[in-house]
């Protein structure tokens, strides 16, 4: 909010006495004496550039076997429910070397699972290194004494055979992969311009359940995006129930202002949506049962 409502968040709360941007967190010492001293500060980069790196401190929020590492920051993509590339700037990655050094730190900490975060995980490096790296940073941090490392925000399309291969070879990385795939029909995935069409998730994803039969598969999708037709969401119903993903979370399109689909035509009652939501969280229901319900007498250790 401070970064994309700065000017109405101020005339908004006059009693704020400091305005800090998504890509202005290290300037916080500085930000706060310049308030202490009785200043008014607003300190917002209009194109965010800062990543933390593991020199900075960090004050862990999670159990203490659990740590998140940043990989990468924002988003080079223009999806057009997304405000994420406005809010956070183009993708700036972290170093190999420097993801390493923090997840080895954590690991002496006694972190037993880095999940790695960013907002195109499988995008990893392109920025940095001219060409996505995230089959060789798994393979670096395959060399730190973590149990457990687990990869959320992994694209369909970034999914590739060496990706694959470094899952596959290296020790303590799960095969656990979150799919932000947001819808299969390819009509609606080009008017939210998505970087690929619907048969591909389907190709990627029989490629992944044979490559890696254990690997537990996680998505998310949107439904009532403007001018989503009933064919359409049965599409998405359909798609669901022959893919049978392990956990899926679905949710109604919301109108971002800034983004492309702020005001296109055709939006769909919030009923509608909610309805559309329902129906397929229920169809989703007795799929994730049925897959928990394997587990029963498993025993997983770190």
């Amino acid at each position: 909010m401070a970064q994309h409502f700065q000017e109405e968040l101020l005339e908004e709360l006059p009693e704020a006495v400091a305005l800090v941007g998504t890509g202005d967190y290290h300037k916080i010492v500085d930000v706060i004496q310049r308030a202490e001293a009785g200043e008014r500060v607003k300190e917002v980069s209009p194109e965010p550039t800062y990543i933390a790196d593991e020199t900075v401190p960090r004050y862990r929020t999670t159990t203490a076997g659990t740590a998140y590492v940043r990989i990468a920051e924002g988003c080079d993509y223009g999806c057009a429910f997304c405000i994420i590339p406005h809010l956070r700037g183009k993708q700036r990655s972290r170093s190999i070397e420097s993801i390493v050094t923090e997840a080895k730190q954590l690991a002496d900490e006694g972190v037993q699972e880095l999940i790695l975060i960013s907002q195109i995980t499988t995008n990893y490096g392109l920025d940095l290194y001219g060409q996505p790296m995230l089959a060789e940073l798994l393979r670096a941090l395959g060399q730190v004494d973590v149990p457990w490392i687990r990869m959320h925000y992994a694209y369909p399309t970034g999914l590739t055979p060496a990706v694959i291969a470094a899952i596959q070879e290296t020790k303590n990385v799960l095969p656990y992969l979150d799919l932000p795939l947001q819808h299969s029909h390819p009509e609606v995935l080009r008017a939210m311009h998505r970087p690929w069409q619907g048969h591909v998730n389907d190709q990627i994803i029989e490629t992944l359940k044979t490559a890696l039969p254990e690997a537990i598969l996680r998505t998310t999708f949107i439904v009532g995006f403007p001018g989503e037709t009933e064919d359409q969401f049965q599409h998405l119903c359909d798609f669901v129930q022959c893919h049978e993903f392990d956990h899926v979370g679905v949710f109604t399109f919301s109108a971002e202002e800034g983004t492309p689909a702020y005001d296109l035509p055709h939006p769909l009652p919030q009923a509608i949506m909610d309805a559309r939501r329902d129906r397929l969280m229920a169809l989703q229901q007795p799929i994730s049962w049925r897959h928990h319900q394997r587990q029963i007498g498993k025993v997983f250790r770190f």
